[in-house]
């Protein structure tokens, strides 16, 4: 398989690794179900399913554009490829994985009750 042909199949992955953590969240609050994964209650559903929509939304006109999702796909890329030499690493994989597991565990320590501060 030639380095071009590898390298874009690279970029298929990354992208699809990209979308499925943007998406995933959308596809979840329009089913109805928050962060958790069970259905948030009254209006948590429609405030969270806004701030999604508005952050996605560049121009403000009420729709999301492909070009406009796109966008946010490659801002979410671009933060994730740390290194910045276009692909999405094992290292940078495993940064992501530890940084979504730290996140978890600070909601879950908000929900008990904690009063840790929230840290990125």
């Amino acid at each position: 398989m030639t380095q071009q042909r590898l390298a874009s199949k690279r970029g298929i992955i990354a992208g699809a690794l990209v979308f499925s953590i943007t998406a995933l969240p959308l596809v979840a609050a329009a089913e109805g179900k928050g962060p958790s994964g069970q259905p948030p209650h009254g209006k948590a559903m429609g405030h969270h399913f806004q701030q999604m929509m508005q952050k996605l939304d560049g121009d403000s006109d009420g729709r999301i554009s492909h070009q406009e999702f796109m966008s946010h796909q490659r801002e979410k890329f671009s933060r994730m490829d740390h290194n910045g030499d276009g692909y999405i690493d094992d290292q940078e994989r495993q940064a992501m994985r530890d940084r979504m597991k730290n996140m978890k565990e600070r909601r879950k320590a908000k929900k008990e009750g904690s009063t840790e501060p929230e840290q990125d």
